[in-house]
């Protein structure tokens, strides 16, 4: 398999959380997005809004890689929902803020964009385009599968940046031919959006950790016959995790202290 990242130091010398690896996809995708900004004369614009287009490449950047991306990856649940909220709630508002209208406008010339602008920047599309994703990518089976194989969750991160800055459009727009919602109904837009996320969270960890905390109860006699609680203890070395078996891991992949493959 051809290595999907550049590590600055040995793998095997720090644990993932103090390993910085750079993923070339990212790196590119950086570069691209900043010569274009630097192309359309985005650094002609005011001081306060090139440092929030910087402010988001710098998010995006340590959202993605080193030990934000690792710990994300194959260790922690909370790591990987971190950096959702990172790419969905950080990264878009202070690229829409960092992007005046001077540097939007060349990108609305082609009729057909401008025409496809005006549907997905409404607020009821661009909720919808938004939340759609969310749920379903977190479906077990896309969302195990997205851990696994590195270009899918590559995939994955580009729906969810492309749909957080159409969701953020209403509220942040640059360009008054794409308007703003009055501030009244973006106040009430954002709380309505939080609530499908907030179901799908929810799901998503009664759904991985209720199964693991019954297998438990159906194991406690084997677990004590096994040995002491110090065995049972979690041991990042040597790759064991409190409380989940390793024929467990399949139903928790996140929480396991084992890398998967494929990320």
């Amino acid at each position: 398999m051809i290595n999907d990242h550049w590590t600055l130091i040995n793998p095997q010398a720090v644990p993932a959380w103090n390993r910085w690896d750079l993923h070339p996809s990212v790196v590119a995708g950086l570069a691209l997005l900043g010569g274009l900004y630097v192309f359309l004369g985005g650094l002609r614009s005011a001081r306060r809004h090139v440092a929030s287009f910087l402010g988001a490449l710098v998010v995006l950047f340590l959202a993605l890689n080193g030990p934000l991306h690792n710990l994300s990856d194959t260790y922690l649940f909370s790591a990987h929902m971190g950096q959702h909220l990172l790419l969905t709630l950080v990264f878009p508002p202070l690229l829409l803020y960092g992007t005046p209208a001077h540097v939007i406008r060349p990108l609305l010339r082609p009729r057909w964009v401008m025409a496809l602008g005006r549907v997905v920047t409404r607020p009821l599309a661009a909720a919808l385009l938004f939340s759609g994703p969310i749920v379903i990518w977190h479906v077990p089976a896309l969302y195990e599968a997205a851990l696994r194989h590195h270009n899918l969750h590559i995939a994955q991160h580009l729906v969810f940046l492309t749909t957080a800055v159409l969701m953020w459009w209403p509220v942040l727009s640059p360009v008054p031919e794409l308007p703003r919602i009055p501030h009244l109904l973006q106040m009430l837009y954002l709380f309505l959006l939080g609530i499908p996320m907030s179901i799908t969270g929810a799901y998503a960890l009664g759904l991985w950790s209720i199964p693991v905390l019954r297998r438990r109860t159906a194991r406690g006699r084997v677990v004590r016959a096994r040995g002491s609680a110090d065995r049972r203890a979690v041991d990042v070395g040597a790759g064991r995790v409190d409380a989940v078996d390793r024929d467990d891991r399949h139903l928790v992949p996140i929480l396991s202290l084992g890398p998967t493959s494929g990320c």
